[in-house]
């Protein structure tokens, strides 16, 4: 979201205000949540889809269930709203903004302490939306990327499963590092030297018609995207899906390879250390057709998984 626009509005604490809200101008460099990070957020993509004139939210609760399980779970949060409450609380602040555009939501509950010192137990939660189209691929088809000198962060040291704010000062590393060699982006190895995921997505690859994924033991991020591509290539394109640790040579020898998440959505990658070409360094097929039956479900196109979609604005004419 490096140059995406500033929101006009902001949900704090159970209300709506004109962005920044008063509480935003108040916070300093002694908050807690900000100078040490100690925060939970999440990403939820919103698509608009102009022959039905609606903003479809693609799987809201499973992500608002995500980040208060981790924010209770991992970071010991007092979370004082449930995922129904935040899913409403969204909807209400996407129909005053009035959009009719793709849209990124970024919910965050983050401790609102002040001073010195990693304690507190007060929470913030804050929900704002801008519109946003793609991540990496603004003028290209596809990747190159490279695998960075960063581990990925054990399992052990910072559970890389949720969200956690102060665990992507690591993917900033992982990516500085990609685009100051030249490469779109990065592939973190974990402290085992098996493929983790990228620095803000996860990762799968085709191997004579396989699909294949790191595994959770992998210490990668539970990503909601990750699970609906996995189900949409078994259940809708047929294909064997295999998860587990997969050294690097895997995803040399790959046939196609792709980033896949909230907001990279699905890219494809066409280089590795620019020394290997994935397959004959175009789109594979494979990937071709996950990527269409993905849009065609979150833009509303195919209402096969329409329990997936939470429209925004009144409903008219859903096929």
């Amino acid at each position: 979201m490096a140059n995406s626009p500033m929101p006009r509005l902001e949900w704090h604490d159970g209300k709506i205000y004109k962005y920044p809200c008063p509480a935003d101008r108040k916070m300093g460099l002694f908050f807690k949540g900000f100078m040490y990070g100690i925060s939970i957020f999440e990403g939820i993509r919103a698509y608009w889809n102009p022959e039905l004139e609606n903003l479809f939210v693609f799987r809201i609760r499973d992500h608002f269930e995500r980040m208060i399980n981790n924010a209770i779970g991992i970071m010991k949060f007092d979370v004082p709203y449930t995922a129904d409450e935040l899913t409403e609380a969204t909807l209400k602040l996407l129909r005053k903004e009035k959009y009719r555009t793709n849209v990124y939501i970024r919910p965050l509950i983050f401790l609102n302490d002040m001073g010195v010192g990693v304690d507190g137990n007060s929470v913030s939660v804050i929900i704002v939306a801008v519109p946003f189209e793609k991540y990496n691929l603004k003028n290209k088809d596809s990747l190159s990327v490279c695998l960075t000198t960063w581990r990925r962060a054990d399992n052990s040291m910072l559970p890389p499963r949720g969200k956690i704010g102060g665990l992507y000062a690591q993917s900033h590393l992982a990516k500085k590092e990609a685009r100051l060699a030249g490469y779109d982006d990065a592939i973190f190895l974990n402290a085992n030297g098996t493929i983790s995921e990228g620095s803000a997505a996860n990762i799968m690859w085709v191997k004579n018609g396989k699909l294949y994924t790191p595994d959770t033991d992998s210490n990668i991020l539970e990503g909601i995207t990750r699970k609906t591509i996995f189900e949409l290539a078994t259940n809708e394109l047929g294909l064997e899906t295999l998860e587990g640790e997969w050294s690097s040579g895997w995803i040399y020898s790959a046939d196609e390879l792709f980033f896949c998440g909230t907001g990279a959505e699905i890219e494809p990658i066409s280089s590795i250390n620019k020394t290997h070409a994935v397959g004959n360094g175009s789109v594979g097929p494979i990937t071709l057709k996950i990527q269409k039956v993905y849009f065609d479900i979150v833009y509303g196109r195919d209402r096969s998984h329409s329990e997936w979609l939470t429209p925004v604005y009144p409903v008219r004419n859903l096929r």
